[in-house]
């Protein structure tokens, strides 16, 4: 039978270096420490770095189809009022204007180029008029950004806008 004195003397019969040892392999070093927060630092940056190129996808889409919004909402109020109505775009500013509306600015590094009348172009300021019969003097708009393309037809007989992705 063993008493409880026996256990002490194992204890001290172990050699100091041993108890020590086990005692350090229980935690993590400060190197260890480091090089986790390290890795987590640079998995944190490229999941970031991945949200911010999708929310940039995401604007320029949006921008797309903001344009191809205001062109069907001018071609209604043309119908609506009666009357021949513009929406006007600056190609300096890379904007265009809706009637009694402020300008609207395409995302930054976004280039559009517009094809429209000869009529309704001046410089660089444009537009695209449409008529109380739903027609329109037509046209298209290529809005470009990081290699992307997308194209922005208006009929010129029914004033119907089409938006679409061109591939490379």
């Amino acid at each position: 039978m063993h008493s409880g004195a026996g256990n002490g003397a194992d204890i001290a019969s172990k050699p100091f270096g041993s108890a020590a040892s086990a005692r350090a392999q229980c935690g993590f070093t400060l190197l260890e420490m480091i090089v986790v927060i390290v890795l987590i630092a640079i998995g944190l940056s490229l999941v970031s770095f991945g949200i911010t190129r999708g929310l940039e996808s995401v604007r320029t889409r949006e921008a797309g189809r903001d344009l191809t919004l205001a062109l069907r909402a001018t071609r209604t109020q043309a119908i609506t009022s009666g009357q021949a109505t513009l929406l006007d775009f600056n190609l300096v500013h890379q904007s265009y204007r809706r009637p009694g509306q402020t300008p609207t600015s395409l995302p930054q590094g976004m280039h559009m180029q517009l094809t429209t009348a000869a009529a309704l172009r001046v410089n660089q300021q444009a537009a695209v008029a449409f008529f109380p019969d739903g027609s329109s003097t037509g046209g298209s708009i290529l809005l470009t950004k990081a290699g992307r393309t997308w194209r922005i037809d208006i009929a010129w007989l029914t004033g119907t806008v089409r938006w679409q992705e061109v591939p490379p």
